[in-house]
């Protein structure tokens, strides 16, 4: 496929721009940041590194391999250096301050100063080396966060990345094809799809909600199945600082949606040619009361289950456990029973806080678990602590709503209403020939209308799931790996050594 060369490295330096001043937002050592400077986002680089140096004054860091599911490695650390030593050659000289201009309005100022011959020159002969082919199971190419489904096509599906754009399959995985090379960013937090003949109509939420690596632009909108995209009334500049979280769309209205985001609540009544805020609640997690278009229910980042009767216009707390330190919260419910609604809450430690269920449409609710860590990475959920600031998803079988699938580091499902628990999909083993190995960290999992078969996204790709008991990875044919590093062989032509 041919692409414009110095257009796709523009594009491939503003998803690396847009992820450094968020690195922060799910790592503990955050707290030592300078929170006025976190405020107005005038952090340095080295606020960074005195803050992340803090934290680990006095930890003793261990360089080991794992080699069961019960050795737990601390990413973070990694995760960090690879960053620090990316920015270290970038930040300004002296004052170590972050480039105030995006590399994509460099570009535009670049192709706006160049006579219409340049501008129409096609400068390169790009083909993707990948990598691009996994076996499934614990291997994986990169992240998913999302998945959704054509409305008249089971076998259509479109993916959004977490810095890899959005992907679409006419074949069920089959074959895979990039959209959006050439939209402004390329994470995918959210995807809506529309049809009611001819094409589907696709709203995209743009950014990478779970590790902020890119930042949104809003929501843009496609009618032709994603072959083009166009702005819609919810548009931002990368430097707004924004993020998506969640696209919901009335039920009886494809004009009419919701958009949770870390700036508010918005919504559309006229296919996203405009944009209100209608609520201030940073809301991570949004869901309609099944049958309903003005019930709804709410999650956010501090323990806080929420339910509104009137659209979302106005909105009544039902849990609150943000005084105990909780976290992120995610929503399920179920097209079977209307009054069922789950609650997954996160603890301080980013380990489980709670499984929650109401019977009474969100009015209140009861913990059904919180013994088992659910978040955690070893089979039993007898370990510590876990992941929830990045990867937490719950989702009810439509036709059962006593049973859940729970996603964290593992994939766990209840067939009892939470109360009882057991490996769905494990990161790293079959937990003595229990389950099926899925690659680790679930950020979305979604049942699809018309099969019933379950997909799960995760940060190795997609799976899918017919029985939730055995899972096949889907992800084969899609360019989606976040590459850290890359180096050639200075003596086997043909030999490339990338780090992800």
């Amino acid at each position: 496929m041919k692409k414009n060369g110095f257009t796709k490295q523009i594009l491939l330096l503003i998803f690396l721009f847009a992820g450094f001043f968020q690195y922060a937002q799910a790592q503990e050592w955050r707290e030592n940041l300078p929170q006025n400077k976190v405020k107005d986002h005038t952090l340095t680089l080295k606020d960074y590194q005195q803050a992340f140096a803090k934290y680990w004054n006095n930890e003793k860091l261990k360089e080991t391999e794992v080699e069961t599911e019960n050795e737990v490695r601390d990413e973070s650390y990694e995760k960090f250096k690879r960053w620090e030593w990316y920015w270290e050659t970038r930040v300004t000289p002296g004052t170590e301050t972050f480039p105030k201009t995006t590399a994509w309005d460099v570009f535009k100022q670049y192709m706006a100063d160049q006579p219409e011959n340049i501008k129409n020159e096609d400068a390169g002969n790009w083909v993707s080396v990948g990598p691009d082919q996994t076996v499934g199971g614990y291997a994986g190419i990169g992240r998913a966060n999302c998945v959704a489904f054509s409305p008249l096509d089971t076998s259509t599906l479109y993916v959004g990345t977490a810095s890899g754009g959005i992907w679409k399959t006419t074949d069920l995985g089959g074959h895979w094809m990039p959209l959006g090379d050439f939209n402004m960013t390329l994470g995918v937090a959210d995807i809506v799809v529309e049809n009611h003949g001819g094409q589907d109509i696709v709203y995209l939420g743009t950014g990478d909600k779970d590790h902020w690596d890119t930042y949104s632009i809003g929501v843009l909108k496609s009618i032709d199945g994603g072959q083009t995209w166009q702005k819609t009334g919810l548009d931002w500049k990368l430097d707004y600082y924004g993020m998506v979280y969640r696209i919901l769309k009335d039920p009886n209205d494809d004009n009419t949606l919701w958009v949770s985001t870390n700036k508010g609540l918005f919504k559309t009544t006229d296919g996203g040619v405009s944009f209100k805020l209608i609520d201030a609640h940073h809301f991570r997690e949004i869901e309609f009361q099944p049958g309903s278009d003005v019930n709804m229910y709410a999650g956010d980042s501090w323990g806080g289950i929420f339910y509104s009767t009137d659209g979302g216009d106005s909105w009544t707390q039902s849990v609150d456990k943000s005084g105990d330190g909780a976290g992120r919260v995610a929503i399920a419910v179920s097209a079977d029973s209307a009054n069922v609604v789950y609650g997954l809450i996160t603890a301080s430690d980013n380990g489980l806080y709670g499984v929650f269920r109401s019977n009474d449409y969100g009015r209140t609710f009861k913990v059904v678990q919180d013994t088992i860590n659910l978040l955690g990475w070893n089979c039993t959920g007898t370990d510590k602590k876990g992941q929830g600031f990045y990867d937490l998803v719950l989702v009810a079988d439509p036709h059962n709503a006593d049973k859940i699938y729970l996603g964290g580091v593992n994939n766990w499902t209840s067939s009892d209403g939470g109360h009882n628990w057991k490996i769905a999909n494990h990161w790293s083993s079959t937990c003595g020939g229990k389950n099926d190995v899925a690659h680790a960290d679930k950020h979305y999992m979604a049942f699809q209308p018309g099969t019933d078969a379950l997909f799960e996204c995760n940060d190795g790709g997609i799976y899918k799931s017919d029985s939730g008991v055995h899972w096949t990875d889907l992800t084969s044919g899609m360019a989606i790996s976040q590459i850290y590093r890359l180096s050639t062989s200075a003596t086997v032509s043909n030999e490339v050594i990338t780090g992800l």
